[in-house]
């Protein structure tokens, strides 16, 4: 940029000299007037002269100076983020029903079911064991309906296999009458807490075994 300036400058003073050059020689005089009239027009055009020098050298600086680029503008690109589906299913913890004696019946209708049932623990009387230790296990299932139940079967339906017995048919049953279970089971090798749950066909009670172990047994 310095030596296209120094240039403009040297085309601007050759541009003077030129012009002071063809200039027409002065005429002697001795008239005071004339020799002032002849001043005063020299001086004019040197500052002619001079202007339009100026003038071109700053054409000359305007046309060097870059012009702004144009800033990209931005366009925002919509994110399609996925959405949770509802249909998808939640998990539901499985909980072992405790021993209790109450009907299946139940709800505010003051009448008994024609089919109903209940269901006791009789043995083990002590549901804590270590572990690896077969025990004795006895219901006393009692139908409490209105109706002879028929022959309905008993089924394992979820829980921990604590036994090899996973069901059998009940005999039929009057109402009032019970009916007695028995089988074994075995604790677990680990400690924790331990749940088989069974279902008397219909839903019409849920018997349930559930232990404790308390500690393993020595190998």
């Amino acid at each position: 940029m310095v030596k296209e300036l120094r240039k403009a400058i040297l085309v601007a003073l050759t541009m003077a000299a030129l012009l002071a050059a063809c200039a027409p020689a002065p005429v002697p005089t001795t008239n005071p007037e004339q020799v002032q009239a002849q001043v005063a027009t020299s001086v004019a055009a040197t500052v002619q002269s001079q202007n339009d020098t100026a003038a071109a050298v700053a054409q000359t600086l305007t046309a060097q100076v870059p012009l702004p680029s144009a800033t990209p503008s931005v366009t925002p690109i919509p994110l399609d983020l996925p959405t949770a589906d509802p249909s998808l299913a939640t998990v539901t913890p499985f909980v072992v029903v405790p021993p209790s004696n109450s009907s299946s019946g139940g709800g505010s209708d003051p009448s008994p079911a024609q089919y109903a049932c209940s269901w006791r623990e009789v043995k083990p009387r002590n549901n804590v064991f270590n572990g690896g230790v077969t025990f004795d296990v006895q219901w006393v299932i009692t139908n409490t309906g209105t109706k002879n139940w028929g022959k309905p079967d008993l089924n394992y339906v979820s829980g921990t296999k604590l036994s090899t017995f996973l069901g059998m048919e009940l005999p039929a049953t009057d109402p009032g009458d019970s009916v007695t279970v028995s089988f074994e089971a075995t604790s677990p090798t680990h400690k924790g807490l331990y749940g088989m749950q069974f279902r008397v066909q219909g839903g019409l009670c849920w018997p349930a075994l559930n232990i404790q172990v308390g500690s393993v047994r020595d190998p």
